[in-house]
């Protein structure tokens, strides 16, 4: 069972008053390693350590196993990989502090967009919702509250090892959270605490189980993401978006989002709260040392995981070009004979 996220501020909290040097001359190896991983990731993310990209890869594919109770291994977990294992879990939105308040920012960049992109593509002419139209902008450089996650453990592998911010030796990460999770919470956030509260005590938590909330949904996003209606949410606020539009980059990653729907509190402390009384564990964060990272990349490149195809345009395949290069000085350029 997963501590309670209510406990984790004041462990957490002695812990950043200690210097770390000091805490490991005094530890164990192994209380070492969880002491570092309660301070720099909070009680509800459990850290799991590999040694080797065999290690990883075997883990992230027994996690894909389907469960139980779940349809499809796609119902359960979605992936994201970062290069450098201490980076926390944040929107491009809040990573610039510039853009503070993030509420204001978001409605400016959007009404600032939605006037001028006609002008560049056609995209916007098919009734796009606020949902596509943020992942548009994601996806060509602008920050916005959306997080990207894959529902490939391979993909986020990639980037994760991949990176091109990553030094050799920097350990990187590949965290998974529990989607199912996810879905239950927020929908249980949504229809006992937003809805609730905006229709003066009628009570809907029986609808939980079977009413299905699709927050991608125009009408429904678009209340959520409001400012004003943020004082309905207790606690974190995290859901799940697909956009209706695919692009081909989206499709090729296996892609989908998470967003936070409270700006006001930053998007890892937002899903640990939300996901607090949770059994099980629904974050977890797979460790590995940096001097993998390449014969990581050359095995998921066998797998035809790589830029050339996850990037599927001119810029995909040069940056594609320059990998296998550096991953085979002596071969050829073309994979197949490689």
């Amino acid at each position: 069972m997963s501590p309670r996220a209510s406990t984790a501020p004041g462990l957490a909290v002695v812990l950043g008053q200690i210097p770390l040097r000091r805490l490991r001359n005094r530890m164990t190896p192994t209380g070492w390693f969880w002491a570092r991983s309660i301070a720099e990731n909070g009680f509800m993310v459990k850290t799991i350590p590999c040694q080797s990209a065999e290690e990883l890869l075997t883990n992230l594919s027994d996690l894909c196993e389907p469960s139980p109770d779940a349809g499809s291994f796609r119902d359960v977990w979605l992936f994201r990989g970062q290069a450098d294992s201490r980076w926390r879990l944040i929107s491009s939105l809040e990573r610039d502090s510039r853009l503070d308040p993030f509420w204001e920012s978001e409605k400016v960049m959007l009404d600032v967009f939605l006037s001028k992109a006609h002008l560049y593509s056609d995209l916007l002419r098919n009734g796009l919702g606020t949902v596509d139209v943020l992942s548009i902008m994601q996806h060509n450089g602008t920050p916005t509250r959306l997080l990207d996650w894959t529902y490939s453990p391979f993909v986020a592998a990639f980037f994760a090892a991949a990176d091109e911010q990553a030094q050799p030796a920097d350990s990187g990460a590949v965290w998974a959270v529990n989607q199912s999770k996810v879905n239950w919470w927020s929908k249980h956030a949504y229809q006992t605490q937003f809805m609730h509260s905006k229709q003066h005590g009628v009570d809907l938590a029986f609808e939980i189980e079977e009413r299905r909330i699709d927050f991608a949904n125009e009408e429904v996003f678009s209340a959520l993401r409001l400012e004003s209606n943020s004082k309905y949410l207790k606690g974190g606020f995290v859901v799940v978006l697909l956009p209706r539009f695919h692009n081909l980059r989206l499709v090729n990653q296996q892609g989908v989002f998470l967003a936070s729907c409270k700006l006001d509190m930053p998007f890892q402390d937002s899903l640990e709260r939300m996901l607090q009384d949770t059994e099980e564990s629904a974050i977890l964060k797979f460790e590995f040392p940096g001097e993998i990272r390449k014969a990581l990349v050359r095995k998921l490149m066998t797998a035809n995981v790589h830029r050339g195809v996850l990037f599927p345009d001119l810029s995909g395949l040069c940056s594609f070009v320059r990998d296998h290069r550096i991953l085979n000085p002596e071969g050829s350029i073309n994979p197949i004979n490689s």
